[in-house]
């Protein structure tokens, strides 16, 4: 089990560096996220046991660690739960997009977002034993000039949306709040018989570069979901009501 820490802001760098696992082969489902669906706690619940469980079951966490200016109480609450003492815990591994690491993570394993330290990850994960700990070596035998590409992709993913922009140019950050952009927001209203279509329309929404917004990917444990309801009158430009069957 693979699970990647992140703030909200950083929620594109984590889905980047999930599609990229993915791509390499490893099964979507051994991926958890602190915005993922199988972590969110349903609206108006507290943290999950899904969530719990999948934390304590991570052999390979990933923080992706975007700077000092924000609450990282979540997140650390994530690694308590995911480093029981009592157990052998996963290994950490701090994905560093801002200039400087605070002392309480300098001892981790640090993987900064530049050629030579994501090409050494890369190659890493797929030829070392134990990467991902009492596991076998990922693709030993992969061809050296896969392992350049793949991390000149990831590289180039990162950079991109680390720096406000995605790896085609655009966008990826309201340049003066430093957040997701809220310009191609779009939050999907829909009953509970809808919910597979509305999964399939999130999904297809940001393949095409949008940012959607649904319950059960956007609520966090711990979050009021109150609160985070009232947020999509403000900021969100384009709604989507989907309707299938009756409600």
């Amino acid at each position: 089990m693979i699970f990647i820490s992140h703030r909200e802001v950083d929620r594109r760098i984590a889905n980047a560096l999930k599609d990229h696992l993915i791509s390499w082969g490893v099964d979507e489902r051994n991926i958890g996220l602190s915005s993922g669906t199988t972590t969110s706690p349903r609206i108006g619940q507290g943290i999950t046991k899904t969530l719990v469980r999948a934390l304590s079951e991570s052999k390979l966490f990933f923080l992706v660690y975007g700077g000092q200016d924000a609450d990282w109480s979540y997140c650390m609450w994530e690694l308590g739960v995911a480093s029981d003492p009592t157990a052998p815990g996963p290994r950490l591994i701090v994905v560093q997009c801002a200039a400087e690491i605070p002392l309480v993570l300098a001892a981790q394993q640090i993987v900064r977002i530049d050629d030579s330290d994501l090409r050494r990850f890369v190659n890493d994960f797929h030829r070392q034993p134990a990467f991902v700990p009492d596991l076998p070596a990922f693709s030993p035998w992969i061809a050296e000039e896969v392992i350049t590409a793949r991390a000149t992709e990831l590289h180039r993913a990162l950079v991109g949306l680390a720096s406000g922009t995605t790896s085609d140019g655009s966008a990826a950050h309201d340049s003066a709040a430093g957040q997701p952009s809220t310009r191609d927001r779009v939050f999907l209203c829909h009953s509970s018989g809808d919910k597979p279509r509305v999964r399939a329309l999130y999904e297809q929404l940001r393949r095409d570069g949008f940012n959607p917004w649904l319950d059960e990917k956007d609520l966090l444990g711990g979050q009021k979901w109150e609160d985070e309801y009232e947020m999509p009158f403000d900021v969100v430009p384009l709604w989507s009501s989907v309707f299938q069957n009756p409600a």
